[in-house]
């Protein structure tokens, strides 16, 4: 057996992932550019805009077979004949990846794919919040009521779930699920003291 076809990036492996967190607070109010002073301030002004941007490629992936293999009870890998994905190809949740260009292996045999030809789908996300302290005279100096509203995954993209690998299926290159939730609004009121 031919160990050096198992030597492949780890399954849990992300090739590329930036992660930003920012923090902005808008330009109103009191020591602010502009609403110095005026009825508004308390309304208009103290307000924080912030969140979470996280971009990252997916996952390693590889076509895969339902057949038998002597692989040790791993999973049983194809032949491949051309790249899982070409130059020009368009990857969606229906073609993932060209499974025209992998065969079966021979029965009981070893593939010529390589671990980790390709990579599933990747993730887009930004968390984002905005909130509001207030302060009141009478509270004193380190009282204050703060109102937040949070947007976890704010712009409600979905992040593909892996496509179906086994070159012998129907739904070969599909993806029917997302691993994401949908976007979620929370609002809350903290009291300092």
């Amino acid at each position: 057996t031919d160990r050096m076809l198992d030597r492949a990036p780890d399954s849990n492996t992300v090739p590329q992932k930036w992660t930003m967190a920012y923090d902005y607070y808008l330009p109103f109010g009191p020591g602010r550019a502009w609403l110095t002073h005026g009825p508004l301030v308390p309304f208009l002004g103290g307000w924080q805009w912030g969140g979470l941007v996280t971009l990252q490629r997916g996952f390693p992936l590889n076509a895969t077979t339902s057949s038998s293999c002597l692989c040790g009870g791993g999973a049983s890998m194809p032949n491949q004949i051309g790249p899982a994905v070409p130059s020009g190809f368009v990857q969606n949740a229906n073609h993932w990846f060209d499974a025209a260009n992998f065969t079966p292996e021979a029965q009981y045999g070893i593939g010529t794919e390589d671990y980790g030809t390709f990579l599933g789908p990747g993730l887009s996300n930004i968390n984002m919040n905005l909130s509001k302290r207030f302060y009141w005279p009478k509270w004193g100096e380190t009282r204050s009521l703060q109102f937040r509203a949070d947007f976890i995954n704010g712009f409600n993209t979905p992040w593909l779930s892996s496509p179906n690998t086994t070159i012998q299926s129907g739904a070969v290159g599909t993806i029917t699920s997302v691993n994401s939730t949908p976007r979620v609004i929370q609002l809350a009121l903290k009291l300092f003291f």
